[in-house]
């Protein structure tokens, strides 16, 4: 047998007529009018309480980072064999705490078929200097060797983080890279 759950709803024009109902802890009130929803902590009323979307959702749907928080990708960046690649660099100046997930395509040797690597960076600048702290974990790939290595520098001229790609072979390797960044600096 199915269970059916029901939330508690309304259109906008009852929601507001009706705007010192309260919710109880947890409960979730829907306006059928705006397919947004509140939810209750027992002691505030509808109108006092604000909608869920509105704080954590932008208009597309997308969770939306605090104030200091910025989510990217980058495109495809090719990395030459046997050279260092700036693979990405942080969006501002201020942002000294970067973890970035990498994946990386390309082959070993003279090996016809693509291969992949998965890693994931965590990057640290000090406010003091240039210093720039990174580790490189959860390294899998599935090729017999790594693809790439990967590090990170303060970049003087651009005031940026900066993370390199290494190939440990002649062979050119494509990398793109997802990260969040956060800065102290609001």
């Amino acid at each position: 047998m199915a269970t059916q759950i029901k939330l508690r709803r309304d259109t906008n024009t009852n929601w507001n007529t009706n705007s010192t109902v309260v919710l109880a802890e947890g409960e979730i009130g829907v306006n059928l009018t705006s397919g947004q929803f509140k939810l209750g902590d027992g002691s505030s009323t509808w109108a006092q309480l604000t909608y869920f979307s509105e704080d954590r959702f932008d208009a597309t749907g997308a969770l939306v980072y605090p104030v200091s928080a910025v989510q990217r990708d980058t495109a495809t960046v090719t990395c030459a064999g046997n050279a260092s690649t700036v693979v990405y660099t942080a969006s501002g100046q201020y942002q000294h705490t970067i973890k970035l997930l990498i994946q990386v395509e390309g082959n070993v040797g003279a090996a016809v078929d693509w291969d992949t690597q998965s890693c994931e960076m965590i990057i640290a600048k000090s406010w003091r200097g240039p210093t720039v702290a990174a580790t490189v974990y959860a390294v899998v790939h599935t090729s017999v060797a790594p693809l790439a290595t990967f590090t990170a520098e303060w970049n003087a001229l651009t005031s940026r983080v900066e993370v390199l790609c290494a190939t440990p072979s002649a062979n050119t390797v494509y990398v793109r890279t997802f990260a969040t960044e956060i800065t102290t600096a609001d």
